[in-house]
């Protein structure tokens, strides 16, 4: 962004957060046309992978995969690396900060590989994440809109 200012970023995170909205939207209102209740939590699964318009979002999907796992990392990585340095540092040096951003990367990495290979079906993870998302996001908007005020 050039101009680096809330009215900025609240157009660009807006915008962005609308794009993915309606491509899910689409997507999900296709993926139900074309198959109705019979469609999968993995809708790329319902297409036959050989046709090469599939095959072509079999290799988009993983483009995007691998380019925004990075940025989720970095995140993360911060997060913890924030959280640990409150809690368990006194004096931090650049030789113990470089140490723990590579040992939590290497943790995440780790983690991530193991949980890609432990859970088979990502249904199961859509299914936690679609029960446990929307009541954190109730609970939010309750305390943020149903306060007492004084």
């Amino acid at each position: 962004m050039k101009h680096r200012n809330m009215k900025h970023f609240t157009v660009a995170s807006s915008s962005a957060i609308a794009i993915c909205v309606f491509t899910y939207t689409g997507a999900a209102t296709f993926g139900y046309l074309t198959f109705g209740s019979l469609i999968s939590e993995d809708i790329i699964s319902n297409y036959n992978a050989n046709r090469p318009s599939v095959m072509l979002a079999l290799v988009a999907m993983s483009l995007k995969t691998y380019t925004t796992y990075p940025i989720l990392l970095f995140c993360g990585r911060e997060g913890l690396s924030t959280i640990i340095k409150d809690l368990f540092i006194t004096n931090d040096t650049p030789g113990k900060e470089k140490f723990r951003r590579c040992s939590i990367a290497t943790v995440w990495f780790a983690a991530t590989v193991l949980l890609a290979i432990e859970i088979p079906n990502i249904g199961a993870v859509i299914h936690i994440l679609g029960h446990s998302l929307p009541s954190s996001s109730l609970s939010f908007l309750e305390s943020a809109f149903c306060r007492p005020r004084s």
